[in-house]
């Protein structure tokens, strides 16, 4: 679409910010500290019990910005009109529309091969 601002690079500024950095500048520092408590230290439960608290925050704003990063890159492709392009191109995709006859032609082949190959292993 002329005129029409990609989803995209918004999906790879919010992964990046919101899963590698929130990862190196948050997850790791804290995990880099209670690699240093002992377990029979005083403060050790409440060491964890503050460590768990953060990192859980911090893996929640991750997983949320992955999300977003995901819906971001594939409205963005959706908005291009990526799949209409590539059917329009005669490329074949994954996802291209079959006429359902030539589908239930497939699975019933499919059906009798698999038929043949337990008969053949009953047989042997």
């Amino acid at each position: 679409m002329s005129g029409s601002r990609p989803l995209h690079p918004t999906g790879g500024i919010l992964y990046f910010v919101g899963t590698f950095l929130v990862t190196v500048l948050g997850n790791v520092p804290l995990n880099n500290v209670l690699e240093k408590v002992q377990p029979t230290d005083a403060n050790a439960a409440e060491t964890w019990n503050g460590y768990l608290r953060r990192w859980t925050n911090w893996n929640q704003l991750r997983t949320a910005s992955a999300l977003l990063a995901t819906l971001s890159f594939c409205l963005g492709l959706a908005r291009q009109g990526l799949v209409g392009r590539l059917t329009k191109s005669g490329a074949k995709h994954p996802f291209a529309r079959r006429d359902h006859s030539s589908l239930l032609f497939d699975l019933k082949r499919r059906s009798h091969a698999d038929k043949r190959t337990e008969n053949l292993m009953v047989t042997r």
